[in-house]
């Protein structure tokens, strides 16, 4: 009966996965071959008795990607099962196949985003935040270029990434690696918040595939998207509030830091939402003295953040905002 059992299990898991792996294998057909487009396009047009138009080929493109997502996440259950059936007390027991699994993980949520977000376009502020930042690491690079001049303090350390990385690799491909770096930083950050909160890996999955879709609560706002300073900010948000959850204050207010200096606003209001819920929570707010002592690492990850506000704030400034835009 055991042996049954077990049987009925594996052959659950090997169905799961097979399927998984063959809606991968389809989703990359439909998005990257266009002899497997044009094949689909003509037995469509066949069958309506009419040429494709322009709409079928995005229907295509979309329903190739969702084909890719279901079967990602497929092969991710598929994968979790099995994983605690034949390994339940290796994890425990083994901490190279912790790591293991750890690293299986990230690179899910990485691969999750990569498929959803991504495409071979430029997206957002791109257009704008690279030649900035190659600007800011090649002065001599449009050297007159009164908006590329304009000093921004707090995308300073953005530029100095972002811009050394467009500088080597060119705009495109700069901006290629770059979001997929930074896409990665966002699914270690992602990956320790389920953690942090106990959220089941797989219900988490399914979480940030809901929220991929549909990212903007109002004004068209974004999370996930091309490579941009608010992005890298969010990542940082989220690796703050694991560690103050889990009352590592310095690592929290380090990381508060770098979320200031990347993106003001993100920053600013991801602290203001941890002062209420300190004030809110009983326990928490009569260690005030703890957060005090341990605060100093905002002050040094935060310079750039904390420099421009200070300068908004108490320095005229000689900038046309109509002009800027």
């Amino acid at each position: 009966m055991i042996i049954c059992e077990e049987f009925e299990k594996k052959i659950t898991v090997w169905s799961v996965l097979g399927v998984g792996i063959s809606l991968i294998v389809f989703g990359v057909a439909i998005l990257y071959s266009k002899w497997i487009n044009n094949l689909f396009l003509s037995a469509i047009s066949l069958w309506r008795e009419r040429p494709p138009d322009t709409q079928m080929f995005v229907k295509l493109h979309l329903f190739g990607m969702d084909a890719l997502l279901v079967g990602v996440v497929a092969v991710v259950i598929g994968w979790l099962v099995h994983l605690k059936w034949s390994l339940a007390v290796s994890l425990a027991q083994n901490k190279c196949i912790s790591l293991g699994a750890t690293i299986c993980a990230i690179l899910l949520i990485w691969l999750l985003i990569a498929v959803k977000v991504f495409y071979f376009h430029y997206i957002s502020n791109e257009v704008d935040g690279l030649p900035f930042a190659k600007q800011f690491v090649e002065p001599n690079w449009l050297p007159n270029d009164w908006f590329l001049n304009l000093d921004i303090a707090h995308r300073q350390p953005f530029n100095l990434i972002l811009g050394t990385l467009v500088s080597w690799l060119g705009f495109q491909y700069g901006c290629y690696t770059g979001r997929l770096l930074v896409y990665l930083l966002l699914a270690i950050a992602i990956y320790t918040f389920f953690r942090t909160f106990h959220l089941r890996f797989s219900l988490g999955l399914l979480v940030l595939l809901f929220f991929l879709d549909k990212q903007s609560l109002i004004a068209g706002e974004w999370i996930v998207g091309g490579v941009d300073p608010k992005t890298i900010a969010y990542a940082f948000v989220l690796l703050s509030f694991s560690t103050f959850f889990r009352k590592r204050y310095l690592m929290g207010f380090a990381f508060a830091g770098a979320a200031i200096s990347f993106h003001v606003l993100v920053g600013l209001y991801a602290m203001f939402c941890i002062a209420v819920a300190v004030l809110l929570n009983k326990t928490w707010r009569s260690e005030w003295r703890i957060y005090s002592s341990h605060s100093w690492p905002i002050f040094i990850t935060g310079i750039f953040g904390l420099k421009a506000v200070v300068s908004q704030l108490f320095t005229q400034s000689n900038v046309d905002a109509s002009r800027v835009w």
